[in-house]
């Protein structure tokens, strides 16, 4: 699912957030992983996080984390809306604090519609509810757009 950026949560202490990235790396990457912490701090993790997957790891992290409303989306730019719809809003750096992306009747297709206007303003940067390459259609018009005279030739070769 992820292995890349993800969103796992605002938490209260930089102890926090290490402990969450700790955790969502060593899922991810095994025992290699680089971690904040020592890897022997993680024994009772390592038992249980076999028995979990990684979509169900991310959201674990996501309800532990302060950002999380009982009640609200596990996804990240999308909240319940009053009506039992779901709404995807995207955060603005200018002007408006949020802009509105629509209401959905499913909670998925809200995070996709999120993930999407995320990947078009941040490109391979944005922070996704899954996995970037669920956007690669998206990332080739964003590069289209920001590289129109660069063709990628077979071999990787880069020509203009």
């Amino acid at each position: 699912m992820f292995c890349s950026q993800v969103y796992l949560g605002g938490f209260d202490s930089e102890h926090q957030a290490a402990l969450a990235y700790d955790v969502a790396a060593i899922k991810c990457r095994g025992e290699e992983a680089s971690t904040n912490f020592d890897m022997n701090d993680y024994a009772q993790e390592l038992a249980a996080l076999d028995a979990v997957n990684k979509e169900e790891l991310v959201l674990s992290l996501r309800r532990q984390s302060k950002g999380f409303v009982k009640g609200s989306s596990k996804f990240r730019g999308v909240t319940r809306h009053q009506k039992g719809r779901w709404e995807a809003r995207i955060g603005q750096l200018v002007g408006r604090k949020y802009r509105y992306l629509g209401l959905y009747d499913r909670e998925e297709e809200a995070a996709v519609a999120y993930d999407t206007e995320a990947v078009r303003q941040k490109g391979f940067d944005a922070v996704t509810n899954f996995d970037l390459s669920e956007y690669a259609d998206v990332l080739a018009e964003v590069s289209l757009f920001l590289f129109p005279y660069f063709y990628l030739f077979p071999y990787g070769q880069l020509v203009y």
